[in-house]
């Protein structure tokens, strides 16, 4: 739960940084990869921003323990991401 919940917090920020600011589509694309990609899709994806191996091997991790999460608790952070991005735009 705590992953979700930081999941959200980081999502929440980069959204409502600004008032005017809509949800940038790279990173809603990253977020729902690491959500529900594969780690190839999720590799891809980063590599696109010259993502150092350290980097890229903890983003890894999330998704990792992410991917342990019961199904019910993924829809959820999906549902609460798909809540987020439409009240960015």
């Amino acid at each position: 739960m705590r992953l979700s919940l930081c999941l959200l917090l980081v999502t929440l920020a980069l959204c409502f940084y600004e008032a005017n600011a809509g949800a940038c589509p790279s990173l809603v694309k990253e977020l729902k990869l690491t959500v529900t990609g594969s780690p190839t899709q999720l590799r891809a994806q980063l590599a696109k921003y010259n993502a150092t191996k350290d980097e890229v091997a903890a983003e890894l991790e999330v998704k990792k323990c992410i991917d342990q999460m019961p199904s019910d608790d993924i829809q959820h952070i999906i549902d609460t991401l798909n809540q987020i991005v439409s009240n960015c735009q």
